[in-house]
């Protein structure tokens, strides 16, 4: 107990002898003071000693004159529980009348019902010790000094302990005070049969008690604060409080602390702590499976309301049907320690469920964000998707689909990906389907498909083709032709760079090359290759002709005779192939006779050597030919016939700036006469031209042979566009004699006509020919606008630059690979590509050409108009759905 502690000094009980009102002298004997000689009047200072002891009873006054006081070393008991001891100064009560208790060298004193006023410092302590119960002091300056371990205990009182002074750290200064406990419930009413069980934080003594019925304990003295050196405290009076109740055997914790003050009253309130039934202790729970337990909460308080808080997410608790829910909706946890908190606000209970989770297996989460997808041609579509599985790994996951050709699944960044090519339908559906091997889970995708038109191509390489001059060949170049799109028309054109060797026509994909005759070399056809949509690849066949030797040929054979007899003989020898002639001979009667070329010329083969030979011949009719070889070739030319007898003249008429050359072989009289020389400035536009016009006079059986010759008139098809044929009419003009061109023969046209045309105006007239191709390019030379260009032949822009090579034909800002892209014309400047919504990009790449958040796709689809930006806000069916929601992505 605490009061153990504390110093008890018994009184005597035996009647107090009769003392000296005015004691002086030290007190050495056990000495009482009562009130039948109070007042007790001290002017010195006196002194207990160790051996004695005053004793004063209650009712009795004690006064101390100024600076008077007493010393205690031995025991001093002033008061009891019947009256009260006064101490006070003699000449009043004011601060400082009297000197004090000076308590010292272990003596002891103690004051019960005393009344102390007008002392100095009250308490002068060394070594000593002092216990005041139920006592007041005033009017002092003072209450204590301690030192030398001193010790000062106060019992049930007031006083300001500020004025304590501690001289050393082991002196002390301790307070008790009496303190009761009222027990109340939340409605603040009395509770009964309550034990409260009292313990001191510092020391752990226990002290319990019983509340009486209504609500009471009765007061008991407590410590309070021990205050040490410099009135810091030591220990306080600090009591834990524990209040129960047997019914229900709840404890209720609570704290007390003792100031000191007289009859200290704390009000305890006791609550029961809400209750809920049928909790367990362990719970098997099933993953994906609602389990529910019937358990009521019991208001104890009768509050009204009482607070449930799970810590668990996967617990709670409905109020309306009482019950426990557990829903365990992943296998995040297998086990769990679940706690179940009530609360009315005054009191609080848990409850610890220990929870299993018994797991399933679960079939895999599988999302796409779209349903429908719109995949171009040979570009990879990639759809994202959310896959999650509680009991399988994701890369154990096994993918499956109808269409595994062409999607894919990358179980790293949980896509699919969508790859379609030539060839597919434009709509179908595409199932995917993700598996755990026990469950699975299956989305399907509306796909859309757009091809894309990729240009044709060769199959290469081509091979190298060599025929033989004057042969042909023909190729069939379909195995080579290709299209990386199915089923897509295919054109094959052709363009020849080597016309002048030989010739190429084309008959569906049949390539036919013929060599020009007498014509060797290398040359190349550009073939090119045109699908629906003008995408084209090109590449060169290469053309090798190799030289055969041909036969020589002899031509324009002359004879001039002198009026001696002498003659002359010229014939013109050429060999396509360059060959110099082993022998050229004249054959006259039979004898070979050796031609020479003239001085002057050139030993050229290829466009003719001029040998002649003069013979001094008798009269009579000769035989005459021409023979000549290569080595190889024999070419013989004849027989003639000649008559010296006869005189032999020769004509000539010259027109159109010696064009014509006319040479005429007769006998007798015969003149030629030049009836008209036309001279043309401007030919252009002109299809035909007369060249001259002449007239032979006499008799036509005089006429041997008249040979008329005539020189092109141009070489150059940008000039003139090439008058490539000479045609030879009658005196009207309207009977045709002969007609001949220059495509087949190398320099003049040579004509014979013999005497029936006598007496007859001759027309020598120059033609254009409609089909004269100069560049081989397949465009006539009066259509072609470059005659000489094989690669060209229209300017339709007009800038100079063929079509072929101009990447702009009609000139309006658009490229023509971009307009057939488009689907425009390139040769049209009123057809140009759109841009309907004006965003920048042109309609054919635009998915959203009207911008209206509609896919251009979705538009056709829908039958909705893909250029009209209104019709995304429209309801057709009135169903409160806009064509935008329905089908927009």
């Amino acid at each position: 107990m605490l009061l153990a502690s504390m110093t008890y000094i018994t009184p005597r009980l035996d009647a107090a002898p009769a003392v000296d009102s005015y004691p002086t002298g030290d007190i050495v004997t056990n000495v009482t003071w009562g009130p039948g000689s109070s007042p007790y009047i001290i002017n010195s200072i006196i002194t207990i000693s160790p051996i004695g002891s005053l004793t004063i009873m209650p009712g009795t006054e004690v006064r101390f004159g100024d600076d008077c006081g007493m010393i205690v070393e031995g025991v001093l008991e002033a008061g009891f529980d019947n009256g009260t001891v006064r101490f006070t100064g003699e000449n009043g009560s004011a601060p400082g009348t009297w000197s004090g208790f000076i308590v010292r060298n272990g003596g002891e004193a103690v004051f019960e019902h005393a009344n102390i006023s007008g002392a100095d410092t009250v308490f002068n302590l060394t070594g000593g010790r002092v216990t005041l119960r139920n006592s007041t002091m005033s009017s002092f300056s003072s209450t204590a000094l301690l030192n030398m371990s001193s010790v000062m205990k106060v019992v049930n009182m007031t006083y300001d302990n500020s004025t304590v002074t501690f001289v050393d750290g082991s002196s002390r200064l301790e307070t008790f005070a009496y303190v009761s406990f009222n027990v109340i419930d939340i409605h603040s009413l009395p509770l009964g049969d309550v034990e409260v069980d009292v313990m001191d934080v510092s020391s752990n003594i226990r002290i319990s008690y019983m509340v009486n019925s209504t609500g009471e304990v009765p007061p008991h003295l407590l410590r309070g604060f021990t205050h040490s050196s410099g009135g810091v405290n030591r220990t306080t009076g600090e009591y834990s409080v524990i209040m129960s109740d047997f019914p229900f055997t709840h404890y209720l914790n609570t704290s007390v602390t003792v100031t000191g003050d007289r009859q200290q009253r704390e009000i305890l309130r006791f609550s029961w702590p809400p209750e809920m039934t049928n909790v367990p202790d362990r719970y098997f729970a099933y993953e994906d499976m609602l389990g529910v337990l019937q358990c009521s909460v019991l208001d104890r308080n009768e509050v009204g309301s009482v607070s449930v808080n799970i810590s668990s997410g996967n617990v709670t608790y409905d109020a309306v049907h009482e019950e426990l829910v557990f829903a365990y909706r992943n296998e995040s946890k297998s086990h769990e320690t679940v706690f179940i908190n009530l609360t009315d606000g005054y009191d609080a209970r848990s409850y610890a469920v220990n929870v299993t989770v018994v797991f399933r297996d679960d079939p895999p989460v599988f999302f796409i964000p779209r349903s429908i997808i719109n995949v171009k041609e040979n570009v990879p579509y990639v759809l994202g998707a959310t896959i999650q599985d509680e009991d399988t790994p994701i890369e154990e996951l096994v993918f499956t689909t109808d269409d595994p050709d062409n999607v894919s699944y990358d179980p790293k960044n949980s896509t699919f990906i969508f790859l379609y090519p030539d060839g597919t339908p434009s709509e179908f559906t595409v199932n995917l389907t993700i598996s755990d091997g026990t469950t699975s889970v299956t989305r399907k995708v509306d796909v859309f498909f757009r091809a894309v038109n990729y240009p044709p191509y060769f199959r290469g390489p081509f091979p190298e083709i060599e025929i033989p001059e004057d042969t042909f060949i023909v190729l069939d170049m379909a195995p080579y032709m290709a299209d990386p799109d199915i089923g897509d028309e295919l054109e094959l054109e052709m363009e020849s760079g080597s016309y002048e060797i030989f010739s190429v026509s084309l008959l569906g994909t049949k390539l036919n090359i013929s060599s020009l005759t007498d014509r060797n070399g290398y040359g190349r056809v550009l073939l090119t290759i045109r699908d629906r949509e003008n995408l084209t690849d090109s590449e060169y066949l290469n053309v090798t002709i190799t030289p055969v030797n041909d036969p020589p040929t002899l031509s324009y054979p002359d004879c001039n005779v002198s009026e001696g007899g002498a003659a002359t003989f010229e014939v013109i020898y050429r060999d396509i192939d360059g060959d110099i002639p082993l022998s050229m001979d004249l054959i006259m009667d039979g004898v070979s006779h050796n031609m020479s070329p003239f001085a002057d010329d050139v030993l050229d083969p290829v466009n003719g050597i001029h040998y002649r030979i003069t013979l001094e011949l008798p009269s009579g009719t000769h035989n005459y030919s021409f023979h000549c070889s290569d080595g190889e070739f024999e070419e013989l030319l004849g027989p003639f016939e000649l008559n010296i007898t006869e005189t032999i003249e020769t004509s000539y008429v010259e027109g159109f700036g010696g064009l014509v050359n006319v040479t005429v072989f007769f006998s007798g009289e015969l003149s030629l006469v030049l009836v008209e020389d036309t001279v043309e400035e401007d030919l252009s536009g002109e299809d035909e031209v007369q060249i001259c016009s002449f007239r032979l006079e006499g008799d036509p059986a005089d006429i041997l042979v008249m040979i008329i010759k005539v020189w092109p008139m141009s070489l150059d098809p940008t000039v003139d566009g090439r008058f490539s044929r000479v045609m030879i009419l009658d005196s009207n003009g309207s009977t045709e004699l002969m007609e001949k061109d220059y495509n087949s023969v190398s320099g003049a046209l040579s004509f014979e006509i013999n005497g029936t045309a006598v007496g007859s105006d001759l027309v020598v007239l120059a033609l254009r020919d409609p089909e004269l191709d100069s560049d081989n390019d397949g465009v006539p030379d009066v259509s072609d606008e470059f005659p000489l260009d094989p690669h060209e032949w229209r300017d339709l822009d007009g800038d100079g630059v063929g079509d072929n090579s101009d990447e702009d034909d009609d000139g309006d800002g658009f490229p023509d690979s971009l307009e057939l892209e488009a689907g425009t014309d390139p040769n049209s400047t009123s057809s140009r590509p759109k841009d309907t919504d004006g965003d920048g990009i042109l309609d054919y790449l635009d998915e959203d050409d009207d911008q209206d958040g509609m896919p251009d796709e979705w538009e056709l689809r829908y039958s909705l108009n893909p250029l009209d930006p209104s019709d995304a806000s429209e309801d057709p069916d009135g169903d409160g759905f806009t064509n935008l929601r329905r089908t927009g992505p």
